[in-house]
Formats: C-alpha cells, sequence, structure tokens
C-alpha cells in the first residue's frame, strides 16, 4: 500500500472514531437516565434533550401543560378505556304502556237489548224503541194476566212452593203495553202530581213492565192484603229468602232509591233468570244499577 493511501485510511478511521464515540456516550448516558429516573419522567426527557443534539431525533413536540412528555408515560399508569357503548333501547321501549281494558258494564250479560231476560231498564235506560213489546207472551196460571213464556213458568213454581211455606202469593199486575203503561203513568199524576208520580211509576217505554219480565204481587190470606204494606208480611220476607231460587229478584229494594230513581217496592218482582238472580243474592241484594257498575238513575236526566 502507497503512503497515500495509507493515509485515506488513517483519516476514515478518524471520521468514523469522531462519529461513533458521541453516540456511545449518548447511549450510555440515557441507559444512566432511566436507570435512575424510571421514576420521574418528567426529569427524564429533560435530561435526555440535553444530551442529544439539537434536531437529532425531528422536531421536538411540545407536551401539554402540566403532562407528559409525548411518547413516555408513568409506570404503572393505564391508558384510560373507552366510554362502553350504549346499548340501543329496545323497540317501543319509550312508548307508552296502553291504559289498562276496562271490562264494559255488563258482567257478560245483556243488558241492552230489550228482549234479554238480563235488559236494565230505568229512567237512563229506555226500551229501544220505546213502543218494544214482546213476542212469546203466555197466560199466567191463576191470574188474568201474561208474562214471557219463562217467566210465566218460573213465577208458577214460586208461587206452589211459598203457598206449601204458608205464605201465599197473588198476582196484582204483570205485562203492560206502551199504551197501557202510559195510561198508568198518567193516573199516577192525575192521583199524586209529577214529582210523587216520577217516585211511584215510570213513564211509557222506561217501564220494566213492557219487558214482558216483571210482576207485582199482593199477599193472600193476609190482614195488609195491599202492595202498600206488602214489606211486612209473611209473604215479603219469603220472597227476600227465596225468590232467587226461581231467578226473580226484589227489584227495587229498601235503601236504593238513588240509584233505581223509584222508592222501595218489595211486591215488584223482576225476573232475570236463575244464573243472575242468585249473583245478586250472592253479592246481598243490591239494585241492578249498583251490581252492573251502572250511573245511577234517580231522574230522567232532563
Amino acid at each position: 500500500m502507497t503512503t497515500a493511501a495509507r493515509s485515506r485510511t488513517r483519516r476514515r478511521r478518524r471520521r468514523v472514531a469522531f462519529v461513533v464515540a458521541p453516540l456511545l456516550v449518548v447511549v450510555s448516558g440515557i441507559g444512566a437516565f432511566v436507570a435512575l429516573d424510571r421514576f420521574a419522567p418528567d426529569a427524564l426527557a429533560a435530561r435526555v434533550g440535553a444530551v442529544l443534539p439539537s434536531g437529532w431525533l425531528g422536531a421536538p413536540s411540545v407536551p401539554a401543560a402540566g403532562g407528559p412528555a409525548p411518547g413516555l408515560t408513568t409506570e404503572g399508569s393505564a391508558t384510560p378505556d373507552a366510554p362502553p357503548a350504549a346499548t340501543p333501547d329496545p323497540p317501543g321501549a319509550d312508548e307508552p304502556e296502553p291504559p289498562p281494558t276496562v271490562e264494559p258494564p255488563g258482567r257478560g250479560y245483556d243488558i241492552d237489548s230489550p228482549g234479554s231476560v238480563t235488559v236494565v231498564v230505568n229512567k237512563r235506560r229506555p226500551l229501544d224503541p220505546l213502543e218494544y213489546a214482546p213476542d212469546d207472551l203466555v197466560p199466567v196460571a191463576g191470574a188474568a194476566v201474561t208474562m214471557r213464556a219463562a217467566a210465566a213458568e218460573a213465577l208458577a213454581d214460586l208461587r206452589a212452593d211459598a203457598q206449601r211455606d204458608g205464605s201465599p202469593i197473588a198476582v196484582h199486575s204483570a205485562t203492560r203495553t206502551y199504551l197501557e203503561q202510559r195510561t198508568t203513568f198518567e193516573g199516577w199524576v192525575a192521583q199524586l202530581g209529577d214529582e210523587k208520580a216520577e217516585r211511584a211509576s215510570a213513564r211509557a217505554g222506561y217501564s220494566e213492565h213492557q219487558t214482558g219480565l216483571a210482576v207485582d204481587v199482593v199477599a193472600l190470606g193476609d190482614p195488609c192484603g195491599v202492595m202498600s204494606c206488602f214489606g211486612q208480611t209473611d209473604a215479603s220476607a219469603w220472597l227476600v229468602a227465596n225468590a232467587y231460587r226461581y231467578g226473580f229478584v226484589v227489584r227495587y229494594g229498601d235503601g236504593h232509591e238513588s240509584w233505581t230513581g223509584y222508592k222501595a217496592e218489595p211486591w215488584h218482582l223482576r225476573y232475570v233468570g236463575s244464573g243472575l238472580a242468585a249473583a245478586v243474592h250472592e253479592e246481598g241484594e243490591p239494585s241492578l244499577e249498583e251490581f252492573f257498575g251502572l250511573e245511577p238513575a234517580p231522574d230522567y236526566g232532563e
């Protein structure tokens, strides 16, 4: 090798040594700083910056005020978890609940049809049509009146058993046509005046007697003998205890005038069928208005 070549080789080695020596110093310094300052990241960052030449690692990043240097984390800290994804509400979750189903009045019975044995007729519930007349009327045994067939048969059984038990009952009146009821009501108005007549009788089209299911009775062999004192007779007591067995209810009981619109009529029986009569008796003989949850009918609402 020539003298010139050896000289060039020595110069290249000196350059390499010049470059490598500072790097070794830097690496050794960083290792020492990390070992000594593992719990002080801010001090470590400052010392690394002091050792490394300006721009050695590129443009410096400016840390957030009070935060750690970029790329460095405090030992033991954890990156905060992302907030959990919101669970969507199921379809319809925000929709209001439907109102509870309210059972309509009637409790499963037909209380509206004029031909139903359980129809409810009062001053707020007229017959429809007002001139309604049943088409299955038959004569009532032992009386010059008619009733619907089922009611007439049940009444015959009731009277036979009342006779057997020593409380005989006679029939005073039963079915009336629309015109007959109008005449009856007008007679009461002439005798008592409008106000008292309204409590004693029904207008035509609003009377149970038009249904063929109602009957007025009197006690036989009793000093009373008329309807006005019937409530004090043995026959009346027998009916209160037994009428339901034959499908009848005492329609206008004492204490129910505010519901029915009529003063007490212990002589007025209404055929409703054995099932409904038993249910009414089981509940303590309320008026039909109370039993079915209907509005009171003290007047015609005029």
